[in-house]
């Protein structure tokens, strides 16, 4: 794909998320709050990002399988569908329905469906004035992107901790993910997963949020460390939930800059079971 395609790729993509008739992607903000979608209802999510300058450590190029790249990457309809069971469970999907990554240095062009994700939160405790609220977020990441991506499985497991402070929410997030290594049979990357974030209300439909999120543990090849920050606004109006965030990487592979950007609604999809009522 040359830089013009490349270029109206990105383009195209903008003007779409921007239609009324797309109802919404994955939020901005990797951290996790421990609050679940309402019972019965259905969160939809999607959006786009642009990320330059990020590093591929293994290219799916043919004959070249640890050829490192570093180049622009735009992910095209990043989806979340979120679906809150009961009170206490929510099901999530996410993911990019097409990435496309270009470094024009080396002339390089490529494109895939993204690796998307599954996971299951619950809400273990309400938050009280003393105590956090707590939550664990479990699931696994799909090897779908192959020509980007390092097509290999990944679990992970979460504890999510949430705290008004004022008008204002704090949530942190602390857990493991294991992934297969690319290059290596049978062997795996443990790593710490972790993620601190706030979101501030500064008006009845305004809330500015930041965050900082990623991964540390031991690596290989693909799966290094990374760490990223998040610095956005909301804005609620016409029944969506809109998002712009900027992004900076924090480790070496990750992206120098970028910009996020998502849309939201939620909508009822079933009736809830009602609640048990002591005679």
């Amino acid at each position: 794909m040359g830089k013009r395609s490349f270029t109206g790729w990105w383009l195209c993509s903008f003007l779409l998320m921007g239609m009324p008739s797309l109802c919404a992607q994955q939020r901005p903000l990797l951290t996790e709050e421990v609050d679940l979608v309402q019972p019965g209802h259905a969160r939809l999510e999607v959006g786009f990002a642009f990320l330059q300058n990020q590093t591929l450590t293994l290219f799916g190029l043919p004959g070249q399988d640890f050829m490192r790249a570093r180049g622009d990457v735009v992910r095209v309809g990043e989806i979340g569908v979120y679906i809150g069971l009961t009170d206490y469970a929510e099901f999530q999907i996410r993911g990019p329905v097409r990435s496309f990554f270009t470094d024009n240095r080396n002339l390089i062009s490529r494109n895939d469906t993204g690796d998307f994700q599954f996971a299951t939160k619950f809400k273990l405790l309400s938050e009280s004035r003393r105590w956090p609220a707590l939550g664990f977020r479990v699931g696994a990441q799909l090897p779908n992107e192959k020509k980007l991506g390092t097509s290999t499985l990944a679990t992970f497991g979460q504890l999510l901790f949430g705290k008004h402070i004022g008008r204002a929410i704090g949530f942190l997030n602390l857990g493991v993910i294991i992934t297969d290594r690319p290059t290596q049979l049978r062997r795996q990357s443990d790593k710490l997963l972790f993620g601190l974030g706030a979101i501030l209300p500064i008006h009845r439909r305004w809330d500015i949020f930041g965050e900082v999120n990623g991964r540390s543990g031991n690596s290989s090849i693909a799966t290094e460390d990374s760490a990223q920050a998040h610095l956005g606004a909301r804005i609620h109006a016409a029944g969506l939930r809109w998002d712009l965030a900027g992004v900076a990487g924090l480790a070496k592979n990750d992206p120098k800059s970028g910009v996020v950007f998502s849309v939201t609604f939620d909508a009822p999809v079933f009736k809830a079971p009602a609640r048990e009522t002591r005679p």
